[in-house]
C-alpha cells in the first residue's frame, strides 16, 4: 500500500476541522442543525482520511498523492457551513400550535391512497425480482428493481411527510404501512437511504422539542453510523469492523481523482455543471441537453462503459467548477438554504416538510451531486403539492384530535416553544 503524500498538511486539515466540529456541536448544547450536518460530512469525508493515516485502506482508485489537497478541501467545506452558521442564526424556540392547525384543517385522501399504491408496487417488484435479490449484486439488483431509483425518491418524499399523517388513524396506518414495506424494500435491495430519512424525521422532533443531541440522540447517531457501515460490509462481504466505519462512502476518492485532472488536464467549469443540474431537472431531458451529471461523468473518465456508478461529492464538483475557494461558497449557499428552512419550519406543515426534505437531500446528496440534491427538493415538493396541498376540508380527525397529536406533543414545553 502506498503512502499519503504530504501527510502533514492532512493531519492539520483533520485536527483542524475536528475543532471547528467539535466547537459547532457544543457551543449551542446541541441544537444546532448545521452542527449535525457538519459532523455527518466530517465523517464520510475525513473517515477515509483517517484510515489511511493510520495504515488501513480506503476506497479503491483514491489518489495517494491528492489525500492533502482534498483534505483541504474539506475543511474548506467545514468553513463554509460555520460561516452559514455565522451569518445566519439558528432560531431554537418554536410555536407548534400552527402546526396543530394546519393538521387540523385539512384532508389527505389522496396521500392515503399514495402511500398504499407506493407499498404495492414495491411489494409486486421484490416480488418478480425475487430470484436476484438472494444472491445478486448490488448492481443486479438495481437492474432486476424496475424504476429503482424513482421508488426510493418517491418514498423518501412520502415518508418524509412524517407530521402531516398524523391527522388521523387512517392516515397513521397508511404511512406505518408504507413505512414497514419500505424497510422491506431497502434492506432486500442493498441501500441505506432509511437511515437518511429516520434521521431528518429524529432531528426535527427534537429541533421542535428545543433539543437536538441528547444522550438518546447520540446513541441514535452512533447507532446509524454503525448500522451503515454494517450494511456496507454485507453487501461487500467485506470484515465489519473500525476501517469499514470510517470508510462510509466515495468522497475521498472523487475529491482526489476530481483534483488529478482539475486544472492540469481539465479546466475548470466555472459554474456549467450547476447550469447543466438546472437543464435536468425536468425528466426525458425535455431542454435537449447532453451534457452528462457530474456522476456519469465520473463513471465515464475513471471506468468508460461500466454499468456501476460511484457516486459524487458536493465538495468535488464545486472544486471543478470554481477552485478550493468555490467550495467555501457553495458550501456557505447550501448551508443558509438549510437554515433559512429550519428557521421557517413551525410556519407550517408545507415548512415543515421543506426543511425535511432539504435535510435528506443534503446528506443523500453529499456524497452525490447539486443535480440529485436539486431534483429531491422539486420532485419532493411536486409530490406534496400533489397529494396534500389540492385537498380543503377535514373528514378524517377533529380539531381535538389534531391537537392531542403525540409527536406535536413531544415539544409542548411552553418554555421552548414560546417565540
Amino acid at each position: 500500500m502506498g503512502v499519503v503524500t504530504h501527510h502533514t498538511t492532512a493531519i492539520s486539515s483533520l485536527l483542524i476541522s475536528s475543532a471547528v466540529v467539535a466547537w459547532m456541536l457544543l457551543r449551542f448544547r446541541g441544537t444546532n442543525l448545521l452542527a449535525v450536518i457538519a459532523a455527518y460530512f466530517y465523517l464520510v469525508a475525513f473517515g477515509p482520511v483517517i484510515n489511511l493515516l493510520i495504515g488501513q485502506t480506503a476506497y479503491f482508485g483514491t489518489r495517494l498523492d491528492e489525500v492533502a489537497a482534498a483534505s483541504v478541501g474539506f475543511t474548506v467545506a467545514l468553513g463554509g457551513l460555520l460561516a452559514a452558521d455565522l451569518l445566519l442564526p439558528q432560531r431554537y424556540n418554536f410555536d407548534v400550535s400552527r402546526l396543530r392547525q394546519d393538521i387540523s384543517s385539512r384532508s389527505y385522501r389522496r396521500l392515503v391512497t399514495g402511500y398504499y399504491l407506493a407499498a404495492a408496487y414495491m411489494l409486486v417488484t421484490l416480488v418478480i425480482a425475487g430470484p436476484v435479490l438472494v444472491g445478486g449484486t448490488k448492481t443486479d439488483k438495481v437492474h432486476a428493481l424496475h424504476g429503482h431509483y424513482i421508488v426510493l425518491l418517491v418514498e423518501a418524499a412520502l415518508l418524509l411527510m412524517h407530521f402531516v399523517v398524523w391527522a388521523g388513524r387512517r392516515e397513521r396506518r397508511a404511512y406505518t404501512f408504507n413505512a414497514i414495506v419500505y424497510l422491506l424494500y431497502c434492506v432486500l435491495s442493498d441501500e441505506r437511504d432509511f437511515i437518511f430519512v429516520a434521521a431528518a424525521i429524529v432531528i426535527h422532533r427534537a429541533l421542535l422539542s428545543g433539543r437536538v443531541i441528547t444522550y438518546r440522540g447520540a446513541a441514535f447517531g452512533v447507532g446509524a453510523v454503525v448500522l451503515a457501515g454494517g450494511l456496507v460490509s454485507l453487501r461487500s462481504g467485506s470484515p465489519f469492523d473500525l476501517t469499514a466505519i470510517l470508510n462510509q462512502g466515495s468522497l475521498l476518492f472523487v475529491d482526489t481523482f476530481v483534483r488529478s485532472l482539475v486544472p492540469t488536464s481539465i479546466g475548470y467549469a466555472h459554474g456549467h455543471t450547476y447550469v447543466t443540474t438546472l437543464h435536468n431537472i425536468l425528466p426525458f431531458h425535455v431542454l435537449n441537453n447532453s451534457t452528462p451529471s457530474p456522476t456519469q461523468w465520473l463513471v465515464n473518465m475513471y471506468a468508460p462503459g461500466s454499468s456501476s456508478g460511484y457516486g459524487f461529492s458536493l465538495s468535488a464538483e464545486a472544486y471543478m467548477n470554481f477552485g478550493t475557494v468555490g467550495i467555501a461558497f457553495v458550501f456557505m449557499l447550501v448551508g443558509l438554504a438549510q437554515r433559512s428552512a429550519v428557521n421557517s419550519m413551525d410556519r407550517s406543515l408545507a415548512h415543515i416538510y421543506r426543511s425535511m426534505v432539504v435535510l435528506f437531500g443534503l446528506m443523500y446528496s453529499i456524497r452525490g451531486d447539486s443535480s440529485q440534491l436539486l431534483k429531491t427538493v422539486f420532485y419532493a415538493a411536486v409530490i406534496y403539492c400533489v397529494l396534500v396541498m389540492p385537498v380543503r376540508g377535514r373528514e378524517v380527525a377533529t380539531r381535538s384530535e389534531a391537537l392531542r397529536t403525540p409527536v406535536l406533543n413531544a415539544a409542548r414545553s411552553p418554555g421552548r416553544l414560546a417565540n
